[in-house]
């Protein structure tokens, strides 16, 4: 177990016997086992290098300003996680070998509900599946957003822009007023929530004067310990369409035809383009249509294909609203594919209420996405390359030959797609491998290298990456010599002097720690 970068071991087992006294000895954890269980659960690279000195485990914000006054004094690093499923992207793992993680899972309350107004208020240790228990005990008519798969953090989520697939798909733009503990033990709100005596905290999101709350996400300049987040009223009627797109070479088209709907808002959630081995992973293994070593050959791909009677590309998405406007929707989406895409296969499932609720397409959380992993056999990982892009046919077909053809060079299967959002596109190019194979992972690090590298060069930048990637990611914000970046750190020097809350998240690295750029 690491050390603390520059801290001898009397200042680390003193600093710990402090923390001890504030959330009690069972709560700190700094045992060799401790410090394994909070690395990465898919060791894309080896545990050392993202190992942590342990943990501290409060049990409310109240003591967040106590911890913070002993890692100041004693130069501790913490890392804050609200559950740690942060899973394809470093996990509960700190960037930074050495520093405590600050495991916020027992700060789990759902503060508020308001039905009429259609939002709750969480803690970081809220799940998922909390927050949707609690919708169902108590007859709450309102319907969450959900990841795949949906069983860490709500908001925890949202602070790293994850995404569902509804009209609250966007998971950080349905944030609304944050509580937030500086470095110093400073509590603030944002938004409204600034004025103490606010009635719309939750409902407006950017106050009077400068808006922080995207300081605060994908941030390493305080920790947030409570938000608002919009739910969605339960709709009249929803329709859920998918369809199956016969050609690997229709992507453009794809595209193109989507995007107008989107753009209307015809289409009024996230949807998804998936590829044929992203459509298979979920309910199969690999072994069942290939044995051979490296990627699948094309052959392979389309016999599967074949067997499993999809298209190459299957489209998913759902529209919800009053029934006279999803059919509205669902007859305008018909047409569009019908005149825009050859071959197109479309299916509709609709639901109106007081149907059963299961046929409506409501979200609920589960842990069925993680059959993928089998994929490729033996304990499985995976790491995702999520670039945005607009969303325009000619681009995503420039992202998917580079990716699909980055894949196969490296010896893996694509799995990926596209997210469509209003006025982009994600790419999920998910890395499946065998986790105990050292050649694979191997594999997989040069591979993800290679696609930074070579989308950078085309204008593909990333929204979220896998730890050991963070710096690589953010040095591809070049503009005006790495500008926003240097403000950034700016911020950080004065907010956080002694750099103790997450150094090197998002490549963000305080004054104390800059010389481990990149290392």
């Amino acid at each position: 177990m690491p050390l603390p970068p520059g801290v001898a071991e009397a200042q680390f087992a003193q600093a710990l016997k402090e923390f001890e006294g504030v959330v009690g000895a069972e709560w700190v954890r700094a045992s060799d086992i401790d410090a394994v269980s909070y690395t990465d659960a898919f060791q894309l690279v080896p545990a050392e290098e993202l190992l942590p000195a342990g943990a501290i485990v409060p049990a409310s914000a109240e003591q967040l300003p106590e911890i913070l006054r002993i890692a100041n004094h004693y130069k501790i690093p913490l890392w804050p996680v609200s559950r740690g499923k942060n899973l394809a992207y470093g996990g509960s793992a700190p960037r930074m070998p050495g520093t405590m993680v600050l495991d916020l899972i027992r700060l789990n309350r759902i503060i508020e509900v308001n039905e009429d107004l259609g939002y709750a208020v969480v803690e970081p240790g809220v799940s998922f599946f909390d927050l949707y228990d609690h919708l169902e005990q108590h007859g709450i008519d309102l319907w969450m957003s959900l990841p795949a798969p949906g069983w860490g953090s709500v908001m925890g989520n949202a602070l790293e822009r994850g995404v569902g697939y509804t009209p609250y798909g966007d998971h950080a733009s349905q944030l609304c007023g944050m509580q937030v503990m500086l470095a110093d033990g400073t509590q603030l709100r944002t938004g409204m929530g600034a004025m103490s005596t606010s009635l719309s905290t939750y409902l407006f999101r950017h106050g009077f004067g400068p808006s922080w709350d995207g300081m605060f996400m994908q941030s390493n300049l305080g920790i947030v310990t409570q938000v608002g987040i919009w739910l969605m009223p339960a709709p009249e009627a929803s329709a859920r369409i998918s369809i199956k797109v016969p050609e690997e070479s229709q992507l453009a088209e794809v595209v193109d035809t989507m995007r107008p709907l989107r753009l209307r808002n015809t289409i009024d959630s996230l949807a998804t383009v998936a590829s044929p081995v992203r459509q298979a992973a979920t309910t199969s293994q690999r072994s069942e249509y290939f044995t051979g070593k490296g990627a699948m050959p094309r052959d392979a791909v389309l016999d599967m294909i074949k067997t499993r009677k999809s298209g190459w590309w299957s489209v998913s998405l759902s529209v919800v609203e009053a029934e006279p406007v999803v059919e509205a929707r669902v007859a305008a989406i018909e047409k569009a594919f019908n005149e825009g895409v050859k071959g197109a296969e479309i299916n509709i499932r609709r639901w109106r209420r007081g149907d059963p609720i299961e046929q409506s397409g409501r979200p609920r959380p589960g842990l069925g996405a993680f059959q993928m992993l089998n994929w490729r056999g033996g304990p499985g990982g995976h790491v995702d390359f999520s670039p945005v892009l607009p969303p325009v046919g000619r681009d995503a077909r420039t992202l998917y030959e580079l990716a699909s053809s980055t894949f196969f060079r490296h010896g893996f299967d694509y799995f990926g797609g596209f997210i469509f959002g209003q006025r982009y596109l994600i790419n999920t190019s998910v890395l499946i491998y065998n986790k105990d194979d050292n050649e694979m992972t191997t594999a997989a690090r040069a591979c993800f290298n290679e696609l930074v590298v070579e989308g950078g060069k085309r204008g593909f930048g990333g929204y979220r990456t896998h730890l050991a990637f963070m710096d690589q990611m953010a040095n591809q914000n070049d503009y005006n010599d790495h500008a926003l970046l240097r403000v950034t750190e700016a911020v950080k020097d004065l907010l956080d002097p002694n750099g103790i809350i997450a150094p090197g998240k998002q490549g963000v690295w305080p004054a104390a720690y800059r010389d481990r750029r990149g290392t």
